[in-house]
């Protein structure tokens, strides 16, 4: 007779026989589907569908990376141009406000020593002082626009007055071949109050269209999909007729929904001076 413990020990040791008998027979099996994949050729099957989405998910780095950089050099082109003309506005503004402080000093000074009293030495009106600091002090004109203030009028009484020194600018003319620089004298800041301010309110058109173009390209290109192509051969004038073109239409908007009739005429005849190329140099 079989004692109890000796029973128990060949129960466990046929227990652990089917156990290794089953894992043997699941392995020969896995073995055997392996191999027969590997006849079938799923092996290389697999082994292209991998390669495939690599080489897709490599095309969709290389285009992503490709339009990013299409736009961070569009959007630098935009605000280092933009950063220039601004700063060059404000010092043209902040000059005028100082000629007019030494005018206003030298007149009181003087009316003092004649013992005459004067009821305003300045030739600037005070809304015309509280504007040009406004003016001083913004990067985004579009109040200016959206309620028309026009410095103009409040400058008639004065508007010929000699204020600063007539302005020479240099722009690029085009011939049938090549290009050339001149020095000529700019059509509006010709040292007059009226010119300078007229010149004030054509450069607050073109800030503005440049601070709509530079959230233009912003908006594009978190917004769009869009796969811009650029040139291997003259890519540096792609960037800058790309944004040209864009810096144009809003210069056009504005001016057109700003500026009077007969000034929209004067900037369209001498956009040259205040067209991406020039303004801000």
């Amino acid at each position: 007779m079989v004692s109890q413990s000796r029973y128990e020990a060949l129960l466990e040791e046929q227990f652990w026989n089917k156990i290794r008998n089953k894992v043997w027979g699941m392995i020969a099996i896995g073995l055997s589907v392996i191999s027969l994949l590997g006849l079938l050729g799923f092996g290389s099957f697999l082994e292209s569908k991998i390669e495939k989405q690599i080489e897709s998910a490599s095309d969709e780095f290389k285009k992503s990376s490709a339009r990013s950089l299409f736009y961070s050099k569009l959007l630098a082109l935009t605000s280092a141009r933009y950063s220039l003309a601004l700063n060059e506005f404000r010092d043209d503004v902040a000059h005028v406000e100082e000629v007019s402080r030494k005018r206003e000093r030298a007149v009181l000074e003087s009316s003092r020593e004649k013992n005459v009293d004067i009821e305003n030495a300045n030739e600037l009106s005070v809304d015309l002082r509280l504007f040009l600091e406004q003016l001083r002090l913004r990067d985004d004109f579009s109040p200016v626009f959206e309620k028309k203030i026009d410095p103009m009028k409040w400058i008639e009484s004065n508007r010929y007055s000699p204020m600063v020194p007539p302005t020479r600018a240099i722009i690029e003319k085009y011939g049938s071949n090549s290009s050339m620089y001149s020095l000529t004298a700019h059509p509006f800041r010709n040292g007059t109050l009226g010119g300078e301010v007229l010149d004030f309110k054509f450069r607050m058109v073109s800030l503005q269209a440049f601070r709509d173009t530079y959230k233009d390209l912003e908006l594009s290109f978190l917004t769009s999909d869009d796969e811009p192509k650029v040139p291997s051969y003259g890519a540096d004038e792609y960037y800058k007729i790309y944004v040209k073109k864009l810096y144009l239409k809003r210069a056009q908007a504005l001016a057109s929904g700003y500026l009077t009739k007969e000034e929209n005429a004067l900037y369209k005849k001498f956009f040259d001076f205040y067209d991406f190329d020039h303004i801000g140099i």
